[in-house]
């Protein structure tokens, strides 16, 4: 854990966890995986095209459509349900959709790379994605089962879901043990998605998902963390 810590944990690229500078060379290689993603999907969106959940016509919805997280291929096609945990991540379906991803991951992603490695990074963000599609995706299941007339639940069944929000939602719950006081990230996530739910009119599937994803990257890094600290603590002088 750094020694230094802040009361907002967010990082200039060009800083490290401890205080340092990179030069150019050595920020670009500790930011791999936010440049890799932010040129990947921008290159996507741009060049390919988005991919909208309700068409498969173009080619960048054709695309989209593939690498999508399916939620009735959790039974149907199990494999493809999971290769869709880091398909997914790379594909957006509007405007406002990949504008809030890139900021988020110029923000959040940047920062928590820059504290903890690229290696981490990638562990967290997927694992986020992952433990997310799977926890909604059963839960979609078993309520269709049981309330087959509620759209709630057939609607999220059959339909595909793209973006990174997830991911990087999970990188800013673990964000929090990074600052001199746990409750900082949170209560800026907790107004965003406020604001996003009631304001911005994002569905209740997805704002519950983001919130899952932040809780989980908070506990999941604090154990981490915490379980580190008792092997430094351990370990013979």
């Amino acid at each position: 854990m750094e020694s230094n810590k802040t009361i907002l944990p967010f990082l200039f690229p060009w800083n490290d966890g401890k205080g340092g500078k990179h030069d150019l060379m050595g920020m670009f290689r500790s930011r791999t995986f936010t440049l890799t993603y932010v040129c990947v999907t921008l290159f996507i969106w741009n060049v390919i095209g988005p991919g909208h959940w309700s068409n498969c016509v173009t080619l960048g919805e054709r695309l989209a459509c593939g690498a999508g997280i399916w939620p009735n291929k959790m039974v149907e096609a199990p494999h493809e349900f999971v290769i869709s945990f880091f398909t997914a991540p790379w594909f957006h379906n509007s405007g406002e959709h990949i504008f809030f991803v890139t900021l988020g991951t110029l923000i959040f992603t940047q920062s928590f790379e820059g504290h903890n490695g690229t290696k981490k990074t990638l562990a967290l963000f997927f694992g986020g994605v992952a433990v997310v599609s799977v926890i909604y995706g059963a839960n979609m299941h078993i309520g269709h089962h049981y309330y087959p007339e509620n759209t709630l639940y057939s609607g999220g069944l059959n339909r595909m879901w793209t973006g990174g929000s997830v991911g990087f939602m999970t990188l800013i719950g673990a964000l929090s043990h990074h600052t001199r006081r746990l409750w900082v990230v949170p209560a800026i996530l907790l107004g965003f998605e406020y604001w996003n739910r009631y304001y911005n009119g994002i569905s209740t599937y997805i704002t519950l998902a983001h919130l899952t994803a932040a809780l989980f990257g908070f506990v999941v890094w604090g154990w981490w963390l915490s379980k580190n600290d008792e092997q430094t603590v351990d370990a013979p002088q």
